[in-house]
Formats: C-alpha cells, structure tokens, sequence
C-alpha cells in the first residue's frame, strides 16, 4: 500500500515537472526572441532618430525618456495584472504591444509617430516583463536556477539578434531591423498565448504595493545601484569607444559581443556556485569584481583590453543578477506580480540614474577616468550592502540546487549530513523518502515503544534497527514526532539533523539497502533528470553551430564570411589574424569565429567529461 502510494505520488510529481519543464522553455524562449530586439533598439535608436529623422539631440532624449517613464507608469498596473489574470496571457499581450511598436518605428516619418512608437513600447514592456518573471518565479521551488536560465536565454537572444541586425542592416536599412524586430516579438506572443499557466494567478489575497515595498526595500535600494552600475558602464564604453577610439557602430557591436555571448553561457554554471557557496558571499564577491573592472577600464589602453575588462564584469553580473531577481520572488510570496513590478521598477530607475550620471560624468574634463572611478564606487556600496539587505528581507541564503545536480544526488545517496545543503527549503529533494516511510507507522506506535513499524518508519539511520526502536533514546521520539506531525518540508529538515549525526558511522551500503520503494522510483527519476541536463552540452552548442552557420552563408553571399574570405584569399599577414580584417563584418566575424572555436572546445570537453563522470 504504501509503495503504491508513493508510486503514485512520484507519477504526479514526474507530470508535474514535465509540465513545468515545457513551460520553462516557453519561457527561456519567449525571452529570448523578446530581449534581443529590445537591446538592439537600444543600440540603434539613438542613430536613427539622428541620422533618419533628423532628431536633435535633445529630441532623442525626449524620445528616448518618453519609452522609460511610460514602462515605470505601467509597471504597477502590470503587476496587478500578473497577480489576477494568467501570466502567460498578460506577457504575450505585453509581446504584441512589442510588436506594435517596432512596427511603428518601422513606418515612422516624423518625431510625433516615433513617440507614439516609444508610448506602445512602454506599455509592452511593462507587461512583457513583469508577467513573464513572475511566471518564472513560478517554478523557482522546483527549480532554483529558474531565473539563472532565464538571464541565459536572454543573453542569448542579444548577442544572436545584435548579429543579424548588424549583419543585415546595410541590406535592409533601419526599417528591415526593425520589422524583424516585430517578427520576434509576435513569435514570442505565440510562444507564450499557446497554453495557460499551470497555476492560477490570483488564488490568494496579495499584499498592497505600500507594504511590499516597506518589506523589499533594502534588496530594491541594492538592485538599483546594480543596474545604476551596469547601465552605467555600458553606456560608458560605448562613449569611450566612438569617441575615444573612433569605432563605427559595426566595431562597437563587435567589442561587445563577447560580453554578450558570457550572458549567455555561464549564468547556470554560476548557479551551482551559489548553491555550494550561498548568495551572500557569491553576489558580494561579484560585485567586488566587478569593481575591480570597472576601474579597470579607466586606463584600458586600447579596445581589446576593453573587451577583456567587459568580459570579466559581464561574467560578475551575470551571477549577481539572476540572484538578485530570484531574492525578490521569494520574498514576495504569494504576491509575484507585484513583486516583479517593485524590482522592475527599481531596476529601470537605477538604469535611467546610471546613464545620465555616466553621460554627464563623460562630459567633464577626464571624465572617462572620473565615471568609471564612479561605477566602481557604486558597485563597491552595492557589495557591502548587498550581504545587509538579503539577510533583512529573510531569503534562504543557499538554495536548494537545481533537479539533476550531482551536489544533492550525492548527499541522498551518502546519507553523509554535511553534504546536505543548508536553508528551509534544503530538504525538498530528500525530505519525501523519510515522511514517505513514516506514514505506515504512526507516531502512537513509535511512542509506546512498538519494535515493528520503526523498522519501516525508518530509512537509513543506523544498520540495526532494533536500536533505533529504543525508546531510551531520548533525541529521537521528538524528531520521529516532529517530522510525523508536520507536513511541511522545514519540519522535515528540522528533525533530519537530530538523526543524522547517529547514523554517521553507519556503512553506506547498509543505509542504502533499508530505504523503502518510493526511494528507487525517486532515484531513477533523478538519474533521468540528470542525464537529461547532462545531455545539454552539445545540444546547446548546435544551437551555437547552426546561427553560425546560417549566419556565415549570409555573409559569405554579401562577400563578408571571415571563414570563407580566410580560405579563398590565402595566405594572409599575421595581422589579418589578430589585429584588423579588413571590412568591420570580417573583423566581426573573425572574433565571433574565435569565440565559436572555444565554445565547440568547450562544450565538447564538457560532454567528454560528463560521459566519463558516469
């Protein structure tokens, strides 16, 4: 009966997690094909309101501004909106406004369409976003590394879209990047309108904005230095490299491509640092780093040095960020729209601060090494605060790793205390195989000392059972009590450690052979798990390889493939190798083909290693 029960528990479990799993990918998607557009219009605006509609630059502030303080109005709204209506919906209403947009930069003749354009914009953005990290959020107790993923996809969606769009805009001008910019985004409505959220959005009575606020300001005042910090040093390097180095806008793209593909490739690997770690000391020391680069590039004498230093903050931001964002949805509890919408909203007030801070910092005499000095004094504050604000909001400093890690496969199967992860939510992975066994015992039996149903009731303690049927064991009645009478994983690992220093000297393998039949569903379930996120490498780089591939046919057809320019044109100099090939395409290609190179090395070392490690 009850492996039957746990059988069938385990079969809902295994449901709901490939539910949730095809939801994440809708996710992953719908942000990819969103952000990547965003971030080039970004790139792009300011020159084609310049050199298209003839914008003074003034003008472009006033347009520019018009799209932010729109999207910081409506952020609110979308975070009540996420908190009643289905997520997925709201964001993919948010995705067509997108795509409404675009499409009116795409038209646009004069300032007054181009406002309307920003207008929409805002307003999609507000809803795009807000409803789509609060239905990552979702699954962040099944998946801690959820908005870790999420930053991912969203790296990967910029440096992809920065390619194409730069690749094609000397072909299909302004208004084709910007129609491709509409493609995207209705293709991420789609993603997202296809299928309802899993859970309802409004079950629960949700906090006013005024008192989540009061509760989340000491994590919102550091996310916003953060983003003060990281749209400042942006903003700063793009200066620095049109005007202090004369770089068109194809060369600028190129140096920061680098950072871009970082965004995109270790935000999950640093996860499983902050789940060994925990996020205090890992946002703490990358943030610190991230200072230390930021001041960096203030005596960086040439782009390459710049390219480095922005490689290192890229990779410091991208572990500090999905942190970030993940704090905020656990504690805002039940009110995930609404807390989407204070992070959104403090993150897109530090951006607004950061970038006129840089530019009126730039503008002054040194002011290239007074901004940076700046950006590094920000993230220094944000570092020292950053350990202060999580432990005032309460958020469990090590997450429970992600399903499939080999941190906590090792832990169940060892039995070994130390290596069980800490936190309140520590125990969700292990915490079902004691509850599971203790229900065919009940807490009366164990009391008036009944040597039977112990035997069962306990899983891997001690390899004598009659021992543990002592009643004379004063410890363990009050934990075999506890971890009955409450249902919730924190009781569960409450009484876990009262055990587990008596079963320390314990063989493995006899702990092993006394767990019951939901352990060995739960364990193949988990090595399935594993060997499907073990399995990511190579799929993940032929992602890679295929945008390459298409990519370089399309220049190669333009007469700009690095590759094929470097077969068909050999031999060359050392310089067309290292230092300038010609045309800002082929010297863009060249940089994105060395990265390819080390992202094939890469991931097929990673699944040499992963086959060997089983």
């Amino acid at each position: 009966m009850a492996q039957r029960a746990a059988s069938q528990r385990d079969e809902e479990r295994r449901q709901s997690t490939g539910g949730r799993s095809r939801v994440t990918r809708e996710n992953e998607l719908a942000a990819g094909l969103a952000r990547g557009p965003v971030e080039v219009l970004d790139f792009v605006l300011p020159l084609w309101a310049g050199s298209v509609l003839g914008l003074s630059p003034a003008a472009i502030g006033v347009l520019t501004a018009t799209e932010t303080l729109v999207s910081l109005l409506a952020r609110p709204v979308a975070g009540a909106m996420a908190d009643r209506a289905d997520r997925g919906r709201v964001a993919a209403a948010g995705a067509l406004l997108y795509a409404l947009s675009f499409s009116g930069y795409a038209v646009a003749g004069g300032q007054a369409m181009a406002m309307i354009a920003a207008v929409v914009g805002g307003v999609g953005g507000a809803l795009f976003w807000v409803a789509l990290r609060a239905r990552v959020a979702e699954g962040l107790t099944d998946d801690s590394s959820a908005f870790a993923r999420l930053f991912a996809a969203e790296g990967t969606g910029t440096w992809i879209a920065f390619v194409v769009a730069l690749t094609a805009v000397s072909q299909i001008d302004y208004a084709g990047v910007f129609w491709l910019g509409a493609a995207a985004s209705a293709g991420a409505a789609v993603v997202l309108v296809g299928r309802r959220s899993p859970r309802s959005a409004a079950r629960e009575p949700v906090p006013a904005f005024r008192a989540l606020g009061r509760r989340l300001w000491p994590l919102l005042g550091v996310v916003a230095l953060t983003a003060v910090a990281e749209t400042g040093v942006a903003l700063l390097l793009m200066l620095h490299l049109q005007r202090g180095h004369d770089l068109d806008i194809g060369a600028i793209a190129a140096v920061f491509l680098p950072g871009f593909i970082v965004y995109s490739t270790i935000p999950e690997y640093l996860h499983g640092v902050v789940t060994r770690l925990g996020r205090t000391t890992v946002v703490s020391v990358a943030l610190s780093c991230s200072a230390v680069f930021a001041g960096t590039l203030a005596f960086a004498p040439n782009p390459w040095v710049i390219a480095g230093a922005w490689i290192l903050a890229a990779a410091a931001f991208a572990a500090a960020i999905p942190v970030e964002q993940a704090a905020v949805a656990e504690a805002a509890g039940v009110s995930l729209g609404r807390g989407m919408a204070v992070y959104e909203s403090a993150v897109l007030l530090g951006a607004t601060a950061g970038a006129v801070s840089a530019g009126a910092l730039y503008e002054v005499d040194g002011g290239w090494q007074l901004a940076c000095g700046f950006a590094a004094g920000v993230l220094v504050l944000a570092a020292v605060l950053m350990r202060i604000a999580l432990r005032k909001v309460g958020v469990t400093d090590r997450p429970v790793p992600p399903p499939g890690a080999a941190g906590p496969a090792t832990a169940s199967e060892t039995g070994d205390p130390a290596e069980q992860p800490d936190g309140p939510g520590a125990a969700t992975e292990d915490s079902p195989e004691p509850a599971t066994a203790a229900e065919p015992g009940s807490a009366t039996p164990a009391e008036s000392g009944t040597a039977e149903p112990d035997t069962t009731a306990e899983p891997d303690t001690t390899a004598e059972p009659d021992t543990t049927a002592e009643p004379g064991t004063p410890g363990e009645p009050t934990a075999r009590t506890l971890a009955e009478s409450t249902t919730g994983t924190s009781a569960v690992s409450a009484a876990l450690p009262d055990r587990q220093p008596e079963s320390a000297g314990t063989e493995p393998p006899t702990g092993t052979t006394s767990h019951s039949g939901t352990e060995t569903v739960m364990t193949d379930d988990t090595e399935t798990t594993r060997h499907r996120e073990k399995a990511s490498p190579l799929q993940a780089w032929g992602v890679h390889a295929a945008v390459y591939v298409v990519a370089q046919i399309a220049l190669a057809i333009a007469g700009y493939s690095w590759p094929v320019e470097t077969v068909i044109g050999w031999p060359h100099e050392a310089e067309y190798f290292w230092n300038s090939s010609g045309h800002w395409l082929l010297n863009a290609g060249r940089i994105w083909t060395f990265i390819f190179v080390l992202d094939t090395v890469w991931s097929v070392g990673r699944a040499v290693f992963v086959r060997r490690s089983r």
